[in-house]
């Protein structure tokens, strides 16, 4: 979405895993608000290189320069920990929330080499999140589902039951949030940007274009018993997000 004008996204900011210990909504806002500031005297603001986290997982000063008015779109990206707090911010804020979802197969192989948290029993369920003041925003029946994929000594099973998780609160959600699928987005990124965030490539900063990924899908690979795994452990979400498995 940095390839918009107007629009800012900052990649897993840093310091929010401190920053969010007892408060967690109110310090998303207050955090967002003193971004726009930095921003709008042209401050560098913090951002995790964009390209691929699994090569380079590192956070560099960044200036937006598609930046050309006061009314821009500011957010974030921000995977697990955010997820117990969904309820809270759709009830107490004004804070659009997007979940990119995609296909079970293709995310869970996507996990096995560069998700290393899977590939090992986490001590706690913090260690799941990677997030701890989200824990107290979580529902009785969140903290059994976090719970059991701890527990669980296998890490494909692992895998399989935090899709699962996953996919269970955007569904749940799904009515209140702009839900994305993965595969809508790379086959063609103009229409989805157009019908879902009201974008369009005349909003494109300037010297960008939307492309169509033509990267191969990552589930070729899985063995078979992981194949049969997804079926059962995260066939039913994936059928409700609109996914035949």
């Amino acid at each position: 979405m940095n390839q918009f004008e107007n629009h800012v996204i900052i990649n897993e900011p840093a310091g929010l895993n401190s920053l969010f210990t007892e408060h967690g909504v109110d310090l998303i806002q207050r955090y967002l608000g003193q971004t726009r500031q930095a921003i709008d005297i042209k401050q560098p603001v913090m951002t995790k290189y964009t390209e691929d986290t699994k090569y380079m997982n590192l956070r560099f000063p960044w200036i937006p320069e598609q930046v050309t008015c006061s009314g821009y779109r500011l957010g974030f990206k921000k995977n697990l920990g955010i997820l117990p707090l969904i309820y809270t911010i759709l009830e107490e804020t004004d804070i659009t929330l997007i979940a990119l979802i995609r296909n079970p197969f293709d995310n869970i192989s996507s996990w096995v080499n560069s998700f290393a948290l899977l590939r090992k029993v986490p001590a706690s369920i913090l260690d799941i999140l990677g997030m701890d003041y989200s824990i107290q925003y979580a529902s009785t029946d969140s903290l059994a589902y976090l719970e059991q994929i701890r527990e669980a000594s296998d890490p494909a099973i692992r895998r399989c039951l935090l899709w699962s998780y996953i996919a269970s609160i955007i569904d749940s959600n799904k009515n209140r949030i702009i839900v994305i699928r993965y595969e809508d987005l790379i086959r063609d990124p103009a229409t989805v940007f157009s019908e879902k965030l009201g974008l369009s490539e005349w909003d494109l900063f300037d010297g960008y274009k939307l492309e169509r990924s033509s990267k191969p899908p990552s589930s070729c690979n899985l063995p078979v018993v992981d194949k049969r795994n997804i079926e059962t452990i995260c066939g039913k979400w994936a059928v409700k997000l609109g996914y035949d498995v």
